[in-house]
């Protein structure tokens, strides 16, 4: 009687090589995954950022629709939007606010800035980083739109473009651009009552 020790199975190499190609499939579809859950997490926060700048910008536009008022002042560094609210009776300024923007702190409203939902992100210790590249409020309409004062002055154009940067990417970037053409339409309705009158 003959003793067989070997039996027919898988030789070392072939065990070796079987393990390092299913490391290999395994850490390719773990790549993936995490690529697309960080991804997935990315375009959350770019909406929810989205979101929270709508907000900012329709705060504005609701303010300037009903202000008794309007001004814009300009430095070199800045444009201010005044919105004030005029008393009916004495006719002086009841109530004052402004808008205004800062590079590094985002839309001011009485200089100090708009607490939004998801602000935690901007932090010194978030993840991200905003800045306002651009900020201009102005009276869009001329002469050759319409030759009625009322409303030439009353007619503007709201214009902010924020930039979105990632602090452990400098590739990212984001470029988010509101555009709102609005009308003070308290401010052209009180004006309309002191020229009847």
């Amino acid at each position: 009687m003959k003793l067989n020790y070997f039996k027919p199975g898988f030789t070392i190499v072939e065990v070796m090589l079987s393990m390092v190609i299913s490391a290999a499939v395994f850490w390719g579809l773990m790549t993936l995954y995490v690529d697309v859950a960080e991804n997935h997490t990315r375009d959350q926060i770019i909406e929810e950022i989205r979101f929270n700048l709508t907000i900012a910008m329709d705060r504005i536009v609701e303010d300037v629709r009903g202000a008794d008022s309007v001004s814009i002042s300009s430095t070199p560094f800045s444009r201010k939007i005044k919105i004030m609210e005029i008393d009916n009776q004495t006719g002086r300024v009841s109530e004052e606010h402004s808008y205004s923007s800062k590079d590094d702190e985002g839309i001011l409203y009485d200089e100090e800035p708009i607490s939004l939902p998801g602000r935690h992100l901007f932090n010194d210790d978030g993840p991200y980083t905003i800045t306002i590249e651009d900020f201009e409020f102005e009276a869009t309409l001329n002469d050759y739109d319409t030759s009625e004062d009322g409303l030439q002055e009353n007619f503007y154009d709201l214009t902010v473009i924020f930039k979105l940067s990632k602090i452990s990417d400098e590739t990212f970037e984001r470029i988010f651009t509101f555009e709102q053409r609005l009308f003070s339409l308290n401010k052209f309705a009180t004006r309309a009552d002191d020229d009847e009158t």
